[in-house]
Order: C-alpha cells, then sequence, then structure tokens
C-alpha cells in the first residue's frame, strides 16, 4: 500500500497529516491501514503532531463531510431540532432557524410539510411560543417556510420525497 500524507478515521475523527511523522513502520503500515480502523491499533508508535485514520476516508467514490440537505434523513434531523426548540426561551430557537432557513429551497417537500404542520398546529393551540424575540424567530421562520412552499407550489419544482 502507498503512504500518503492524510488520513482521517471514521471512529473519532482523528487526523494524521503525516504518516511518515508517525513513524510507523512499513511492515505495520499496510496492516494497520488496511483495517476499519486504526485508532486502537496505533499503540507503541511516536505520535509527534499526529493523528490517525483509514483507506476508506481517502476514497473519491463520495465527497466526505458534506450535508445534502436534500436527504430525508437530514430533514428528519433538522424537524427534531425544530420540535426540540419549540416553545425554548433561550438562544436555541434563534440558533437553529438561523441554521435551516437559507436551507429551506434545498430540503424536501416532506420537511418543509412537517415544519409547517408542527407550528401552525402550536399556534392554533395557543402554544407558548416564549419571550417576543421567540416568537419573532418562529414567526419570521414560519413565514419562510410558507413562502418556499407556495414558491415550489406556483413554479412546480417540488422535490421527491
Amino acid at each position: 500500500m502507498m503512504r500518503c500524507s492524510i488520513w482521517r478515521c471514521k471512529q473519532c475523527g482523528a487526523v494524521i497529516y503525516n504518516t511518515k511523522d508517525a513513524k510507523i513502520p512499513d511492515s505495520a503500515f499496510d496492516e494497520l491501514f488496511g483495517l476499519e480502523t486504526v485508532c486502537n491499533n496505533l499503540k507503541g508508535f511516536e505520535f509527534p503532531t499526529v493523528k490517525y485514520c483509514t483507506v476508506y476516508d481517502l476514497q473519491d467514490d463520495e465527497p466526505k463531510d458534506l450535508i445534502d440537505p436534500a436527504n430525508d434523513d437530514f430533514g428528519a434531523v433538522c424537524n427534531c431540532a425544530v420540535r426540540y426548540c419549540l416553545g425554548r426561551r433561550s438562544y436555541m430557537p434563534s440558533l437553529v432557524c438561523g441554521y435551516i432557513t437559507p436551507l429551506l429551497p434545498e430540503l424536501t417537500d416532506k420537511t418543509l410539510d412537517c415544519f409547517e404542520r408542527d407550528i401552525a398546529e402550536r399556534e392554533r393551540t395557543g402554544f407558548d411560543f416564549g419571550y417576543s424575540c421567540d416568537c419573532e424567530t418562529w414567526d419570521a421562520f414560519y413565514k419562510a417556510v410558507c413562502n418556499e412552499i407556495e414558491r415550489r407550489n406556483g413554479d412546480g419544482s417540488q422535490t421527491t420525497d
């Protein structure tokens, strides 16, 4: 196996920036980096400024560490974050809504419908959205969600569910 300069571990996220600096012997290199994770197998070597990983992270078949907003799993995580924040009186509603709002055009219809339904249902039941600043955050987020839904209905650019 050819030595390379950067490796990242799927298990812990640690990175080896230069395997030669790690002083991993050639005889151990192939064995270590052929494993699914090497984090627990690098004892006994000198690691001055190094961290570790595997070959799987270096494969070019798909982008690594990128979030796909059009993925329903990502949408479900966003829905969970919004549900967690509803009614919280802290920085969290602003943080979550501020993160999700720019992603609305990329999220699936299913995700948007869930946002809309959750907020509208709470509004109908007289739910306490929190302090006035929280109410403003939720109002702006709800309007942004509804505007995106209307935009898609108007130009037929709905995403698949």
